[in-house]
């Protein structure tokens, strides 16, 4: 199966790379996740869920859960573009998702901002999201990391 012309190997690369783009040059502890892509449009759901590096074993099942919590929850929020906008971390609902069209891209697996992160490179370079996108979505996070993009 192939979601815009690209394979699950291609877009399980994307965001390896983005993440070592990330865990480098900022000293990140962590540097593992789950990325998952939900398609908003056409009511198929989930397209796609892979683990992106090695995920400790104590933290992987958090990290796929809250994967796709932070896509579902974007995909019901259709006016916005990230789930940093419904963000509540007292009800452990934080940014990584972002919505690019009809795809909704998450990842978990490293702080909140560098998930996010993740999400817009893996968006851009499968040509759903702009330089202005980017800008828009780390205007509402405050987000860093995506300079690095």
């Amino acid at each position: 199966m192939h979601i815009l012309g690209y394979g699950p190997s291609e877009i399980a690369n994307l965001a390896d790379w983005a993440v070592g783009r990330i865990c480098n040059p900022f000293k990140l502890e962590r540097d593992s996740g789950y990325l998952t892509i939900f398609d908003d449009a056409t009511g198929k759901g989930i397209l796609l869920i892979c683990m992106i590096r090695i995920c400790p074993s104590e933290k992987a099942g958090r990290y796929l859960v809250l994967s796709q919590e932070k896509a579902s929850r974007l995909s019901k929020s259709p006016s916005d573009i990230s789930s940093y906008q419904t963000r509540d971390a007292t009800a452990d609902k934080w940014g990584g998702a972002v919505r690019a069209g009809s795809i909704v891209i998450s990842f978990s697996g490293l702080p909140e901002l560098a998930d996010e992160a993740v999400s817009v490179y893996v968006a851009r370079r499968m040509g759903l999201m702009d330089k202005s996108q980017m800008q828009k979505v780390a205007n509402i996070s405050g987000n860093r990391y995506i300079e690095a993009f």
